[in-house]
């Protein structure tokens, strides 16, 4: 049997020595009243950005302070996922992900997402009885 020369090519690792690209694929879904879940991939090539944290920002529409959230990334993880709690209402929230190493952050753009109006379970009631 022959050996070919891709068995014997071995294939360097890099690491970039500079902020991680920004985090793919943000997603909101299962919106309410009160919280919003959020959902994202990792940036490209995070492994060679060594990407140790992820961060969830978010603010009211109108207001320039984020509240912050951070967790650490996992190897080999494909999706990451967090759910936004306590937040009002009816109300519009901006939301950014962030990628971070020890070179620094690098966040995608920041998107407005709103939360459901708060209905009273009487009204749901009320709505959904039968005539």
């Amino acid at each position: 049997m022959y050996s070919s020369i891709i068995d014997h090519v071995i294939f360097p690792v890099f690491s970039f020595l500079v902020p991680p690209l920004e985090p793919r694929g943000m997603e909101i879904f299962d919106k309410e009243s009160d919280e919003l879940h959020v959902q994202w991939r990792p940036p490209q090539y995070s492994d060679a950005f060594k990407v140790g944290e992820y961060v969830v920002q978010h603010r009211e529409f109108k207001a320039t302070v984020y509240t912050n959230a951070s967790f650490p990334a996992a190897k080999d993880k494909d999706i990451y996922s967090y759910r936004i709690q306590n937040l009002e209402p009816k109300t519009t929230y901006m939301i950014r992900i962030g990628a971070r190493n020890e070179y620094g952050s690098n966040f995608n753009e920041e998107e407005g997402h709103g939360t459901l109006d708060a209905r009273k379970q009487s009204d749901y009631l009320f709505w959904n009885r039968k005539r």
